[in-house]
């Protein structure tokens, strides 16, 4: 999850490529707090893109399943040293 988080800033500190991947790493920062609360359907809307979308990111990251994902990104957000866990090593 630590490369994950790595990736979602590679993406959004990108400033020549605003593609999909770039919307959908800035509304997982923007909404990640509140994804314990919201389906795929309302992540995809609040992302501005398919939940097909979502779906192909999250394999490409190794989560079969948004509720695997959606687990893991929240527990990580929940911790108090979360801060710490991110490894710019990856």
């Amino acid at each position: 999850m630590n490369c994950f988080f790595y990736a979602l800033f590679l993406f959004i500190n990108n400033p020549e490529v605003r593609d999909i991947n770039y919307q959908i790493a800035s509304g997982l920062l923007e909404n990640g707090h509140e994804l314990d609360y919201l389906t795929i359907n309302e992540l995809a809307e609040r992302c501005f893109v398919s939940t097909s979308s979502l779906n192909r990111f999250f394999r490409i990251y190794g989560y079969k399943k948004y509720m695997i994902f959606k687990a893991l990104f929240s527990s990580i957000l929940k911790s108090e040293d979360y801060e710490r866990r991110i490894d710019m090593s990856c």
